[in-house]
């Protein structure tokens, strides 16, 4: 009777591990996974340093950049050097050093208007208060690449626990599923911000990312799914893997 019971117990606990085929596969996309996820992270900590150089230029470049639109002869200083140019009709006539022999003619239609909306919006817009905005919308950028790395971490985290370990559901999962939906709601919110303050430099539409909404949902429905998981383990003392 005792033998029985045991053999009983032991198929139970077979029905709801998986094939040691499905098994290997899984452990191999989970480890796939982690790996990006640890390479990924390396490049948002580049991305910081590059942001952070992009903070240092911006005002200094501001501070270099005046355009006289006055004259009939426009020019446009760039740290100390003048470039003269002429608008006719849908071409633009640039004179580096303010000679015929060296002047330069630009006649692609997509060439003339981003140099146009380039002038354009120096000429129309104070460059001091444009970089501090700038400024602000950078320093929202990296507090959006620290909450990647932060989550890249949890994700990282995840798929090793569930590669190495004897089963994936366990409650340290569950915990790095909850500090993952906090994290992708901060990215969402840090996102829109940014929007709204593009919006107000360049005139641009602000919408919410639908995709940021869904992967909020996908992972906060997961974390039910993972504590329906570890509770059904622990009534049935079943294991995924064998």
């Amino acid at each position: 009777m005792e033998k029985e019971k045991e053999t009983k117990k032991e198929e139970k606990v077979k029905d709801y591990s998986i094939e040691e085929k499905h098994q290997s596969n899984l452990k191999g996309i989970c480890k796939f996974i982690y790996i990006v996820a640890k390479i990924f992270r390396v490049f948002t900590i580049i991305g910081v340093v590059g942001v952070i150089i992009g903070m240092i230029t911006i005002p200094i470049l501001s501070a270099n950049i005046k355009v006289n639109a006055k004259d009939e002869i426009k020019n446009v200083e760039i740290f100390g050097t003048k470039i003269n140019y002429i608008r006719e009709g849908n071409s633009i006539i640039i004179y580096e050093n303010g000679k015929d022999e060296d002047k330069t003619e630009i006649t692609d239609k997509s060439d003339v208007k981003i140099f146009n909306d380039i002038i354009d919006y120096i000429e129309e817009n104070d460059l001091t208060k444009v970089s501090l905005i700038l400024e602000l919308e950078l320093a929202l950028v990296i507090a959006s690449l620290f909450v990647s790395y932060f989550l890249l971490k949890k994700v990282e985290e995840l798929f090793r626990n569930i590669c190495e370990k004897e089963t994936p559901f366990i409650k340290e999962n569950i915990e790095l599923l909850k500090g993952m939906t906090k994290l992708l709601i901060a990215s969402l919110i840090i996102s829109v911000v940014i929007g709204v303050i593009n919006s107000f430099i360049f005139d641009t539409s602000n919408s919410l990312r639908i995709v940021s909404v869904a992967e909020i949902l996908v992972v906060y429905c997961a974390i039910y799914i993972f504590e329906y998981g570890l509770k059904m383990q622990k009534e049935t003392k079943g294991k995924i893997y064998s």
